[in-house]
């Protein structure tokens, strides 16, 4: 490729000289020049640019021949990978209609008992979205799955059951060299951050809904840790509610034993009767935080790459390189054919 570009520049000097030779004058000589202070500008018409570009037609189709050799090398040499996606809305149910009721119950509650009832909770649903990716999801992963060992499978000693430190590459040799460790052994953080890295959570249009996807080069791996997330966030949830709703059912008890005026004692009767929903929708088996509105299915085609879209973007944009280095070398070579005119007529006379 590279032979044939020093070729066609030379067929165009070898024009350009022929042009001189002859006394025609070249596509830079009839265009206008203005003078500025950094050297001459020029102005091509569209004729004499199309005329330019003819002329390095060889140079248009070696760099395009180029990139579309480029792009396909980088297309087989790729791995594909497959996008994996569930959408999820807030969990309805009775629960639900508990909570959007029970702001004033429990406002009026929490002044009753001090303070020890929270009258703004975190929304169940935000809580789960929030957990799909955090530092507690990663620990949980990986205490049941094993998911470290799983995307680390090459550095992982199943038989020894320990991490075995990759051979120096060149990344490694960086990182020495500006005094940081080579490498560390994968840990929770290393989790963490590969789901943040890997698990995406975008809007669906202007509703709450919430579209989770995974890419990765293994469709079913994606599919399966997509159904974990859900699972083990929703578990969490269910748990968590469970125990703090349980703790404060118990504190309402003992604050009924003491509270003898009808008024109060109806409204902590209420808040209990709101806690015991809450109680039987944590043990059921409906969605708790979230449920699922469009289920996760394994792709027929992958994400990336994509053929024929990378191949028409590499030919647009080798044919735009090749447009501007044709006209960059013809404003050199006008430039330099310019300056051997001016040596010749200042060269002395014989």
């Amino acid at each position: 490729m590279l032979n044939g570009l020093r070729r066609a520049v030379k067929e165009i000097m070898a024009d350009a000289i022929e042009d001189e030779a002859s006394g025609k004058v070249s596509e830079c000589d009839r265009a206008p020049r203005k003078q500025y202070s950094d050297g001459l500008y020029y102005e091509v018409s569209l004729p004499d640019f199309v005329v330019m570009l003819l002329k390095g037609s060889w140079i248009l189709v070696i760099v395009l021949a180029g990139g579309l050799a480029l792009a396909t090398w980088w297309i087989k040499s790729t791995s594909p990978t497959y996008t994996v996606e569930m959408v999820v809305a807030p969990a309805s149910g009775p629960g639900q209609i508990a909570r959007s009721s029970g702001p004033t119950i429990s406002s009026f509650a929490a002044g009753l008992l001090g303070g020890g009832i929270s009258s703004a909770p975190i929304p169940r649903y935000e809580q789960f979205l929030h957990l799909i990716t955090s530092v507690p999801m990663a620990e949980r992963l990986e205490e049941k799955y094993g998911l470290l060992q799983i995307i680390k499978a090459e550095n992982w000693d199943a038989e020894n059951q320990r991490w075995v430190r990759p051979p120096p590459n060149f990344r490694s040799k960086v990182k020495q060299f500006f005094g940081l460790p080579a490498w560390t052994a994968p840990n929770i953080g290393a989790l963490a951050d590969f789901l943040r890295d890997t698990v995406s959570i975008s809007p669906v249009d202007n509703t709450s809904y919430r579209r989770i996807s995974i890419e990765h080069s293994d469709p079913e791996f994606a599919l399966t840790l997509l159904i974990w997330l859900y699972e083990e966030a929703e578990e969490m949830l269910r748990d968590k509610s469970m125990i703090s709703t349980l703790a404060q059912i118990r504190y309402i008890e003992k604050q009924l034993a003491k509270v003898t005026i009808a008024d109060h004692r109806l409204g902590l009767i209420a808040l209990l009767s709101e806690q015991e929903k809450t109680m039987m929708l944590a043990d059921g088996g409906a969605a708790f935080s979230a449920e699922v509105t469009e289920l996760p299915v394994i792709p027929n085609r992958p994400t990336s790459p994509r053929p024929v879209s990378t191949l028409v973007a590499a030919a647009l944009a080798s044919i735009a390189f090749g447009v501007v280095l044709v006209f960059v070398l013809n404003m050199a070579l006008g430039n330099r054919l310019k300056a051997r005119r001016k040596h010749k007529r200042q060269a002395p006379k014989k």
